[in-house]
């Protein structure tokens, strides 16, 4: 069953949560949770739950109102990207955060992302969900302080801030112009040496991967860029470059290249501080 839309979603889980039996806990894999997010626990039902704690995308509060709830174990585990609601018999994976942006909490769900998932059966998807769990770790209190310091780092600038945002420079990113048959702008040199040197060798196909991720910050920033794709004359938003890289193997390369980009003391601040800024909207 396909659902086309974050309210489907909820609808879907809050079905599975009230079909599950009391015995069995639902089993739930989401990165990121969001303020609200606490909201689709039941009561009534056991839950096992993992988050994504210590990447700066989840809201530490929420996590200590799970861990502080006698019905739910909650743990933790780095490089966790998954959204996934495991029941006894049925379950949810789809693309979006317990969050605002995600699933619309405290927002209402008509805002924020546009997002979409499928009903599966349960087969196969346990045996993934155990191994991760095993892999796990306890929320320590440690933990949570960590959280709540890259969390606090993760929330949006004031106005003047925005307004002093570091100017990205099209040459910093960007070949000077589209080559050859290419549809896009490549990535410079020495964006594309970072890449290859930090996610995978040189080859025909990787090469485009730094250069998605350029296009990623630059219409993060606000910026457009010219392409030569039928259809899409320019890249105007992060959504464009995205629908191009179009695998999602591909988007996983870009998007952890933009995570070690974002911190990379041999760039520029203004690519660092634009990459910050495309994984918190990201999130």
């Amino acid at each position: 069953m396909f659902l086309e839309s974050k309210e489907a979603v909820l609808a879907m889980l809050q079905h599975l949560t009230e079909s599950q039996p009391v015995a069995q806990p639902l089993r739930i894999a989401v990165a990121f949770w969001g303020t609200g997010a606490e909201t689709v626990i039941d009561g009534n039902k056991k839950y096992q739950i993992i988050c994504n704690l210590l990447r700066g995308g989840t809201n530490p509060e929420v996590i200590r109102a799970l861990r502080a709830m006698p019905n739910v174990e909650v743990r933790h585990l780095s490089g966790l990207h998954a959204k996934v609601v495991l029941t006894d018999t049925r379950a949810i994976v789809g693309s979006a955060n317990f969050s605002m942006d995600g699933l619309g909490f405290k927002s209402g769900a008509g805002t924020g992302w546009i997002e979409a998932a499928a009903v599966i059966d349960s087969a196969g998807v346990e045996n993934w969900f155990n191994s991760h769990w095993k892999a796990s770790l306890q929320v320590s209190d440690e933990a949570l302080a960590q959280a709540a310091e890259l969390w606090s780092k993760r929330a949006p600038p004031s106005p003047k801030e925005a307004e002093q945002a570091p100017q990205l420079m099209e040459l910093d990113l960007f070949k000077p112009e589209i080559t050859g048959g290419n549809k896009i702008r490549m990535a410079t040199r020495s964006i594309e040496t970072i890449y290859f040197q930090e996610i995978e060798p040189e080859s025909k196909r990787s090469v485009w991967n730094p250069a998605y991720a350029a296009s990623l910050l630059w219409t993060t920033a606000g910026n457009r860029i010219r392409t030569r794709i039928d259809g899409c004359p320019y890249f105007e938003r992060p959504a464009d470059v995205l629908a191009r890289a179009k695998y999602p193997k591909t988007i996983d390369k870009v998007h952890r290249f933009v995570d070690i980009l974002s911190k990379y003391p041999g760039v520029s601040p203004a690519i660092r501080y634009w990459a910050n800024q495309y994984l918190l909207d990201a999130t």
